[in-house]
């Protein structure tokens, strides 16, 4: 038994950042990642999808039969087998040594049992609160609503941020917000150690619920110097197990060796598997997207069937970029993880990126998809005619020249 305990699980490596919410994490949660990501793909890949949740009231929580459960009932047998050995061999410190180390196993669990607690957003029918003060963000209303007068000197940067966020509210398709929520869309860009983009549109909710709040544990016993009494009660079962094996008969400490290398190999089995088979996540629901030229991507395993999700290949991170702004349709997000460099060249290339996005706000149109894309029954997203690293260059270009004639 471990002295401490973790408090949260462990996360992976990479940079979250919310397109309209404005939050931004470095690192991605634990939940998060194994739902859905991006980090097994080739290197500068781009993929896109939707997350909706399916059961509102069903929370995320490891699989009542998975893995670990048919483990625990291959312990279960074991302890059952060698308890029963040794009363027919009559060797009375195999059956001490026996109740000790399987009655340390409960314990074990007792002291490390605990509930997986994923905070939500209060809104205002899970809160009953009266009077509003939130930004409308339906479609063709970018003002503020307030149960005081709201103030009409608004700048024309926050009438145009009120625009983007309406033309992504309706691009949301299949998961509207709820009529009293007001918070701006949820959308998720995420980049990979390995330079890959995973570009997500899923509701505020969603997001903050996989992304952004904190993955705490709830441990059934909560106290540490509880916790702590139990420890100790486990190292004396421990030492007392292993003394009376030790004076066991060499029959009876033969199927001990024999029980715990098979109970070992299965626990290895188990830890090398992947992480998303002991969890439950049926109450959410992962819908592939694609951009123009995405290629299909096939994941197996032995544990899973085969399955086929569109991703899109670039050539240079400058590319894979462009193609996360086109299926973000903004470059907020870009500055605020410091994806590019802090140059005017930079900034210059940001905005005729996205400006580059505004007419192609909608997806694709079925006649508009080419010959791989026709019938596939995804959500196409066009890719506008412009080279980014064509671009690139010819901004540098200028910006290089303008440098060399203030010397000169």
């Amino acid at each position: 038994m471990r002295p401490n305990r973790p408090l949260d699980l462990e996360s992976a490596k990479g940079d979250v950042s919310g397109v309209w919410s404005g939050n931004d994490r470095d690192h991605i949660n634990h939940i998060g990642n194994i739902i859905c990501d991006a980090n097994n793909l080739p290197s500068l890949s781009v993929r896109v999808v939707q997350i909706r949740r399916t059961n509102e009231e069903e929370p995320i929580k490891a699989k009542s039969f998975g893995p670990l459960t048919y483990v625990a009932w291959l312990g279960f047998i074991l302890s059952a087998m060698l308890l029963g050995i040794s009363i027919h061999w009559r060797d009375g410190m195999s059956i001490i040594s026996t109740v000790l180390l399987s009655l340390l196993s409960s314990l074990i669990g007792l002291g490390n049992y605990w509930k997986l607690k994923l905070p939500k957003r209060v809104t205002k029918s899970n809160k009953n609160a009266q009077g509003t003060n939130t930004r409308n963000w339906l479609p063709g209303s970018p003002k503020i609503t307030s149960d005081k007068p709201s103030d009409e000197e608004a700048t024309k940067e926050d009438i145009k941020a009120g625009e983007d966020c309406e033309a992504a509210v309706t691009e949301q398709g299949e998961n509207p917000k709820k009529p009293e929520d007001h918070a701006p869309p949820g959308d998720v860009v995420i980049r990979y150690p390995k330079g890959n983009f995973l570009v997500v549109r899923c509701h505020e909710d969603v997001a903050r619920e996989l992304y952004f709040a904190p993955e705490e544990i709830e441990y059934l016993i909560q106290d540490a110097w509880i916790y702590r009494l139990l420890s100790l009660v486990g190292t004396m079962m421990l030492m007392g197990g292993v003394i009376c094996l030790a004076n066991a008969r060499i029959e009876s400490q033969i199927a001990w060796a024999g029980s715990y290398m098979l109970l070992g190999a299965a626990y290895w089995i188990v830890a090398a598997l992947p992480q998303k088979i002991h969890w439950d996540t049926s109450c959410y629901e992962v819908i592939p997207e694609a951009l123009a030229d995405s290629i299909a991507h096939t994941k197996t395993n032995l544990v899973s069937k085969s399955r086929k999700y569109p991703y899109s290949k670039s050539k240079t991170f400058t590319e894979a970029l462009w193609k996360a702004i086109v299926a973000s349709k903004d470059t907020d997000w870009v500055r605020r993880k410091d994806h590019c460099p802090h140059t005017v060249a930079w900034d210059e290339w940001l905005q005729e990126a996205k400006d580059c996005t505004t007419d192609f706000w909608s997806p694709m149109e079925e006649e508009d998809k080419d010959a791989d894309h026709k019938g596939n029954g995804l959500t196409t997203w066009a890719i506008p005619p412009w080279d980014p690293s064509a671009n690139l260059q010819r901004i540098l270009k200028k910006y290089k020249d303008i440098k060399a004639r203030a010397k000169s």
